[in-house]
């Protein structure tokens, strides 16, 4: 579990760093240089998907949710109108004048 929780905190950390502010990447990348930055950062994303990987089969799965018995009935009917409005707009028909974007 903490080889779980390693990589999912190493990953949020590498991807809000560059969210934090343009001044802390633009900082790292002239003190390092781009190359060494991008080298860093994909280096270290590739740890942290290593880490999600190491963590997750690590763990020892259990139930944490039973869903309802009714609950594959209301999923298929679902998927079918999903099916149905992502289509909806090829050709030109009244789905697409009732509906503005029907995806």
């Amino acid at each position: 579990m903490p080889t779980l929780v390693l990589g999912i905190l190493l990953w949020s950390f590498m991807h809000f760093l560059p969210a934090v502010g343009p001044d802390v990447r633009k900082g790292l990348i002239t003190r390092f240089g781009e190359i060494s930055y991008k080298g860093v950062f994909a280096l270290l994303m590739v740890l942290s998907i290593f880490l999600f990987y190491r963590g997750w089969t690590s763990i020892i799965p259990s139930a944490v949710y039973q869903p309802p018995a009714w609950g594959r009935h209301l999923t298929d009917l679902v998927m079918i109108v999903a099916f149905i409005l992502f289509f909806a707009p090829y050709p030109r028909n009244n789905f697409k004048r009732f509906l503005r974007h029907p995806q």
